[in-house]
């Protein structure tokens, strides 16, 4: 028995829908989600009000707001002291996309 090319090719085509099939009928299972092994003491949930008017000690996204603004309303640093702050830490980085804007 001799089988045609176009034959092959067809078969193999219904093969592959079959299983396309079977597979979006029988989705991976999902994996269970890890067990914390204790809970935050003091944990406050965020609101959507909260992340909407932050309070000016809380910078709690990027840029400090959803306009990005990206500076502090706070007044402990101004014109006079300014002058008297110094490096406490730092971390080199890599060039390339990993560079943020920098909240300082």
């Amino acid at each position: 028995m001799r089988i045609s090319g176009k034959s092959l090719i067809l078969s193999a085509a219904l093969l592959g829908a079959l299983c396309v099939n079977a597979q979006a009928q029988n989705p991976p299972s999902r994996p269970a989600p890890a067990a914390t092994g204790r809970t935050v003491q003091n944990f406050i949930p965020i609101t959507d009000e909260m992340m909407r008017a932050p309070k000016p000690e809380n910078w709690m996204m990027m840029r400090g707001n959803y306009q990005g603004w990206g500076y502090s309303t706070l007044d402990q640093i101004n014109k006079s002291n300014v002058k008297g702050l110094q490096l406490v830490w730092a971390r080199v980085m890599e060039p390339g996309i990993n560079e943020a804007t920098p909240l300082v």
